[in-house]
């Protein structure tokens, strides 16, 4: 089993508190999770979960490069 490196939690552990922490957020505190992420890290890539991508041309460059971030030819 993966251990995390901060406090010996299992790597698989670690992971599923981090997204139930943004699930929290995201319902409960939507505004100040977006501002803060808009402002500190405005492209977030949790271990599990949806990639987050915060500023409008971020999204725009996103949506523009839909296949590489799908993976899928069309």
């Amino acid at each position: 089993m993966t251990q995390s490196r901060k406090n010996g939690t299992p790597a698989a552990d670690a992971a599923k508190a981090q997204y139930q922490l943004l699930a929290k957020w995201l319902t409960e505190k939507p505004a100040q999770l977006f501002g803060e992420l808009r402002q500190s890290r405005p492209v977030l890539v949790p271990p599990i979960g949806p990639v987050l991508v915060t500023r409008f041309a971020d999204v725009i460059e996103a949506l523009d490069l839909f296949e590489a971030y799908h993976g899928k030819a069309s």
